[in-house]
């Protein structure tokens, strides 16, 4: 289970959890919304998307197995 939080101080408090296909260890990541916005934005609506994490210190790495040409990087914040 993936659980996403946001919170804004502009928007207030936002969580949602997934099922996700995940092995390994539990580990908290955050990321600035933005910069996964943009790259979630060009990618089709129906596209499986995959993100690759290996701790909370490394980077995301979104890609879709439709597009192979597709890899986006994303750095991760201090929680």
């Amino acid at each position: 289970m993936l659980t996403v939080s946001s919170t804004s101080p502009e928007m207030g408090e936002a969580n949602e959890s997934i099922d996700v296909n995940f092995k390994g260890e539990e580990f908290a990541i955050g990321f600035n919304g933005n910069y996964l916005r943009d790259a979630l934005g060009v990618i089709p609506g129906e596209a499986e998307i995959e993100l690759g994490l290996s701790d909370d210190a490394s980077p995301g790495v979104l890609r879709t197995p439709s597009d192979t040409s597709f890899t986006y990087v994303v750095m991760p914040m201090r929680l």
